[in-house]
């Protein structure tokens, strides 16, 4: 955890540039979501049904990510210019917090992506529905969420830490957790039995094998992450940069 704070709002551009970036992200995905929350009101009435998916929890994280950068951001250029002035300390809880988000999020976008337009989406296709996938905002949150999120890494000047794989495989084990949690307490409940994702299914005798191969290719996405480093410079700041 110990990194330079300011490479959280420069680096691979001004940190002025930076913030007019997570600015347009954060707007881009409020826009969406609440497009997301309506779609689902319309549908049936509330939207608490999105939360069953791991691809709502991702695009929320994502949200928090441009939540968080913008705030560091705002900060470093207006709010308190003078903590990231380059005097000598240690990244405090937010800026912790944000590094931790990047290693969670550019992984899991990645994966997420592979698994919904390698396996559902053909599957949605078979079924004669291919609308399920193919439509605005499953294309914004399983694709366009990646090049947000590559964006701002290659704008800031956090690099992954190779043993922060841990965080991203949590994050997924969580979901798998609430998953199974939540299928307990339907079919307790005399509910249908309705699994988010059908290899997530209880009644699926190979559950602990797909499990594995998840956090498996949460991983592999990480490693992938982890090789962008390769491809930024080591950090130095650029505040003479214009926007």
């Amino acid at each position: 955890w110990a990194f330079d704070p300011r490479a959280t709002i420069e680096g691979g551009v001004s940190r002025r540039t930076l913030f007019v970036y997570r600015s347009v992200m954060l707007l881009f995905f409020i826009v969406v979501q609440i497009m997301h929350f309506a779609s689902n009101i319309i549908e049936v009435g509330y939207v608490r049904r999105i939360y069953r998916f791991y691809t709502t929890w991702n695009f929320h994280v994502v949200g928090l990510y441009f939540a968080v950068g913008w705030l560091l951001s705002w900060r470093a250029c207006y709010g308190d210019p003078e903590r990231y002035s380059g005097k000598e300390r240690s990244p405090n809880w937010l800026e912790r917090v944000f590094l931790a988000l990047m290693e969670i999020e550019l992984p899991t976008t990645m994966m997420i992506a592979l698994v919904v337009w390698a396996v559902l989406h053909p599957s949605a296709v078979a079924s004669g529905v291919p609308e399920r996938t193919l439509n605005f905002l499953s294309i914004v949150q399983h694709g366009v969420n990646i090049p947000m999120m590559l964006g701002d890494f290659f704008c800031n000047g956090l690099r992954f830490q190779k043993w922060h794989v841990l965080l991203t495989a949590s994050f997924g084990g969580v979901y798998v957790g609430f998953h199974s949690v939540m299928l307990a307490v339907e079919d307790a409940a005399g509910l249908p039995h309705r699994p988010s994702y059908a290899f997530l299914s209880g009644a699926t005798p190979l559950l602990g094998v797909f499990v594995f191969v998840i956090l498996v290719a949460l991983s592999f996405f990480y490693f992938l992450s982890y090789q962008f480093n390769r491809c930024k410079r080591p950090f130095a700041p650029v505040e003479d940069l214009s926007i």
